[in-house]
C-alpha cells in the first residue's frame, strides 16, 4: 500500500476542506483511496496543524485522487509504500493526549 501522514500548516485549512469536499463528491471514481483529515495540537511546533492520512490500497504512489490535498505546501510527511500495519500504527494518539468527541445529547 502507499500512504502515510502529511502535515500542513493550519493556514491551509480552506484548501484542505475544499479538497475533502471534492474527495467526498467523487469517492465513487476512486475506490482504492482513503483519506482522514484532522486538526491537532503539535507540541514540537507549539501550534495547531492539519494532519492528513492518505492510503492507496493499490500501491500507486501519489495517485491523482490526492492531487487537491497535496497541492498545499507540506510541513512534512511520511508518505511511502508500506504495510497496512505500519500505516495504521502511525495514527496512534500521542502519550498524554486523548481524543475528545463532543456530543449534543439532551438528558431527560
Amino acid at each position: 500500500m502507499w500512504g502515510g501522514t502529511a502535515t500542513f500548516n493550519k493556514t491551509e485549512s480552506a484548501q484542505q476542506i475544499a479538497a475533502y469536499i471534492k474527495w467526498t463528491d467523487n469517492v465513487e471514481n476512486y475506490r482504492d483511496g482513503s483519506s482522514i483529515i484532522f486538526w491537532s495540537y503539535l507540541p514540537a511546533l507549539n501550534d495547531v496543524v492539519i494532519l492528513s492520512s492518505f492510503v492507496d490500497v493499490a500501491g500507486t504512489v501519489e495517485p491523482a485522487g490526492f492531487n487537491d490535498f497535496l497541492a498545499s505546501p507540506r510541513i512534512g510527511d511520511t508518505l511511502r509504500v508500506a504495510s497496512h500495519k505500519e500505516l495504521t500504527d502511525e495514527l496512534e494518539q500521542a502519550t498524554g493526549y486523548r481524543f475528545v468527541f463532543p456530543t449534543d445529547t439532551m438528558m431527560p
